[in-house]
């Protein structure tokens, strides 16, 4: 199967907001990152097609082999936002292959804490990727801002490989089952 590009990444605009004393938000660090990291797995530089709430996309459906949303409150406001998820997530369902040897083919980053199962019922089995940490004395969440540094940061940092090597994987089993 061929396509337009390897991933979409999906998000709304206002969690690209620059991060306190930088020019990035933090979509554009985490989409730095992953292409950093995703190039030294498989040798290639992913294709990347970027979708927010300001895109009108009529049909996402097959344009990539994976499909990242990165999920808050601010991308649940926006029902293209969601629509265009659920085109992808469902014409994959149709073809068989939104799972392939247990790793889904909708990357749900969750940037902060929000009842994902509530708003995307029908993919509650896909796991999600929690890029934020709980404070164990606060109880308070905290989105990973800072990306060098201390605990939280290696934190976000596992998660991010882990990610990348799962997106490899699945573009991988994708082309096998051709």
């Amino acid at each position: 199967m061929h396509f337009d590009y390897d991933i979409i990444l999906s998000y709304a605009t206002e969690d690209d907001t620059p991060l306190s004393g930088t020019d990035k938000g933090w979509v554009s660090n985490f989409r730095k990152f992953l292409i950093t990291l995703f190039s030294q797995i498989s040798k290639e530089s992913p294709r990347i097609l970027e979708v927010t709430e300001l895109d009108d996309v009529n049909t996402i459906a097959n344009k990539s082999a994976v499909y990242i949303a990165i999920l808050s409150e601010s991308f649940f406001r926006y029902d293209s936002l969601l629509d265009n998820l659920k085109q992808y997530a469902d014409a994959a369902q149709a073809e068989g292959n939104l799972e392939l040897s247990g790793i889904g083919r909708l990357f749900k980053v969750v940037k902060q804490p929000v009842n994902v199962d509530a708003h995307l019922p029908d993919y509650e089995d896909l796991l999600p990727y929690d890029f934020y940490q709980i404070d164990p004395r606060t109880g308070e969440a905290k989105e990973f801002e800072r990306f060098f540094g201390n605990q939280a940061e290696r934190a976000f940092w596992m998660k991010l490989v882990d990610m990348a090597y799962d997106i490899s994987d699945f573009i991988y089993s994708l082309s096998e089952k051709e």
